[in-house]
């Protein structure tokens, strides 16, 4: 008999402390889900160093971002923006461990931001979604 089609790949369970914190915390807040596309990494060598990225995500579904700040980082921010360029969604708690979701109405292209604001060193940031 002919193989059948292959399972849907999970992702790669992370090998870095912060990376293990992040998939902790996604657990955590989004109970039953799973981790969207990859663990995205950071660096901030001083105040208000930031990444941008950008994630396919699917419409219809609620989507929790999490961040893990190092060591140094004192306060970490996420904002994420849509498919047409508008500001959706934003963190401005001064905390190193950033958590913020939002529900998509849309499929598209979501760019999203982590940005250090207070102290500097490495950042992780995850996609969970149940």
């Amino acid at each position: 008999p002919a193989p059948g089609p292959k399972p849907a790949a999970t992702p790669p369970k992370p090998h870095d402390e912060l990376s293990s914190r992040v998939e902790k915390q996604g657990a955590s807040a989004v109970a039953g889900g799973h981790r969207v596309g990859a663990i995205y990494r950071g660096a901030a060598a001083s105040q208000g160093g930031r990444s941008d990225w950008f994630a396919q995500l699917e419409g219809g579904h609620c989507f929790t971002f999490v961040g893990e700040g190092g060591e140094g980082v004192k306060k970490l921010y996420l904002y994420l923006w849509g498919p047409r360029g508008r500001r959706l969604q934003s963190t401005r708690e001064d905390t190193a461990h950033a958590r913020m979701s939002y529900c998509t109405a849309f499929p598209g292209t979501y760019h999203f931001q982590a940005k250090v604001d207070d102290g500097q060193g490495e950042y992780r940031l995850g996609i969970y979604m149940k």
